[in-house]
């Protein structure tokens, strides 16, 4: 029996396994209503606990906007942050995990915003990867995540999908300035992820037709991808990008990227593309991390978890560049026996 690391070893340099690997999304968020000893232990302990292969997922880089000030404020659930450039002031309101002021809100708040960019610089965290390679030892690996790239940093964090079409119709010129700047600051990242031991990068996407139109992927985002995934591939790095949302009809632009392989593609009903849609566009050899769609065993009773895990694990899977996925990240109230359900299921069909 292979262990977890030569599991997943295996599936990204495309070589024979013993089973599907079961690489699970989970976060302190995930685990953080279960036992104390469990909270305690942490997520990776928890992963190991359950049986599952561990990628765990770090992307912890060192950021200064320096001289710009930021100062942050709370009360109960709600989080304000205001940046102070020279260029005026930026402010952003969250409130739990959802953005009710983005700092980037109309044409005004352009010249701070970019200033902000322009002062913002990375650089590594020494010595985090060593540690978190000996936690996960030969249970599996560490990928080093890469947040978003300029358009979807836009769109999901810094202005929201609203505002950032508005500033495209308002302001093309200087919006396409803004881009190719944020893609300039993506590269440093990209650039310091590549020189880390770590084998597998995964820039988190969330790509989405139901965010961005397949024209805008294409003018921005499929250029800003194939970069990435050269440098990584520069560095004999296997490229994978996050891709959780609504990606069937931009397919055939994301094969054009070059990408090794797909995270989080997520089936209906929640989003709209299997696997076998993937395969069939860009072709067998794209490694493929395989959400089991939420909807199919969250809050669902035991045999429907086990029934959801037989159709995700047909047979034949196991030769194919496929990697279980069952994404936990932000749902801190999946109840602890579903995992062990899980669990049971992989072993029972992933080896077929």
């Amino acid at each position: 029996m292979m262990t977890g690391r030569e599991r997943l070893l295996a599936a990204y340099t495309r070589r024979p396994k013993d089973r599907v690997p079961w690489v699970p999304i989970v976060f302190p968020d995930t685990i953080s209503r279960y036992s104390d000893e469990e909270r305690e232990s942490g997520p990776i302990a928890f992963t190991r606990r359950i049986g599952a292969d561990i990628l765990w997922r770090w992307g912890d880089f060192l950021v200064t906007h320096s001289p710009v000030a930021c100062r942050q404020t709370r009360t109960a659930d709600r989080r304000v942050r205001v940046w102070e450039t020279p260029a005026g002031r930026l402010r952003e309101v969250q409130e739990g995990s959802r953005l009710l002021e983005h700092k980037l809100e109309s044409p005004d708040d352009l010249p701070a915003y970019r200033y902000l960019v322009e002062n913002t610089s990375f650089s590594p965290n020494p010595g985090r990867y060593e540690e978190l390679a000996d936690q996960v030892g030969d249970d599996g690996i560490v990928a080093t995540h890469i947040g978003p790239t300029a358009v979807q940093q836009l769109v999901q964090l810094d202005a929201g999908v609203d505002n950032f079409a508005y500033l495209c119709a308002d302001c093309p010129d200087e919006m396409d300035k803004l881009i190719e700047l944020l893609h300039l600051r993506d590269l440093e990242r990209i650039r310091i992820a590549a020189e880390t031991p770590a084998k597998v990068l995964i820039q988190v996407e969330n790509t989405s037709t139901l965010l961005i139109s397949p024209g805008m992927y294409r003018r921005w985002s499929q250029r800003h991808i194939a970069d990435f995934c050269r440098i990584a591939h520069d560095q004999n790095k296997v490229a994978m990008v996050h891709m959780c949302g609504h990606i069937r009809d931009l397919l055939a632009d994301i094969a054009a990227t070059g990408l090794d392989g797909i995270d989080a593609l997520t089936p209906p009903p929640t989003a709209n593309t299997t696997p076998e849609d993937a395969w069939d566009v860009i072709g067998p050899n794209l490694i493929v991390h395989g959400i089991l769609d939420p909807t199919r065993w969250i809050h669902r009773p035991t045999r429907d978890i086990v029934s959801a895990m037989e159709r995700a694990l047909p047979p034949g899977m196991k030769d194919k560049n496929f990697l279980l996925c069952t994404a936990a990240d932000g749902l801190p109230d999946i109840p602890r026996e579903a995992w062990d359900v899980l669990a049971d299921a992989w072993h029972r069909f992933s080896d077929r």
